[in-house]
């Protein structure tokens, strides 16, 4: 029995340790970055922004048209969800960031076990963005080939 108890014990040191160095990385990584977050959290940033203003750009041109049709309400619907999520993106991203003005370790520390702890959602934001943009761009290519056909 003491055996067992022992190989517990080792593995959980094991996993602290694990989680620890992974902390620490990322800690390492927010203390040293210009912008205050990591490559993928920047990156899933700028590809929010940029869904934000074209869906924006989508909406604008959908609204302006004299009358609108079934699929074209539909993918106005489409566009302003892919808004809503990206946006909501973009303010956990937004509090993700390390920004404090005197930078130190131990911030460092406790912005990486924040950005640790919200990591999921992030991920499912993501995931659900891409799904949304997926389902608009289908949207835009079914219109356009129907206004060839129509037009």
């Amino acid at each position: 029995m003491a055996t067992f108890a022992f190989i517990g014990l080792a593995s959980n040191v094991l996993q602290f340790i694990q989680i620890g160095t992974q902390l620490a990385l990322e800690a390492r990584k927010l203390y040293k970055s210009a912008g205050g977050s990591t490559g993928f959290n920047a990156q899933v940033e700028a590809d929010a922004e940029y869904l934000i203003s074209l869906m924006e750009q989508i909406r604008t041109s959908i609204t302006t048209a004299p009358r609108g049709t079934k699929a074209e309400q539909q993918l106005l619907e489409s566009a302003k969800t892919c808004e809503d999520v990206a946006d909501s993106l973009v303010k956990l991203l937004a509090v993700s960031k390390f920004r404090y003005v005197r930078r130190s370790p131990l911030e460092a520390i406790k912005q990486a076990i924040y950005n640790e702890s919200t990591r999921d959602q992030i991920a499912q934001l993501h995931k659900r963005l891409r799904g949304l943009q997926s389902a608009t761009v289908l949207g835009v290519v079914m219109m356009l080939r129907y206004c060839n056909r129509a037009c």
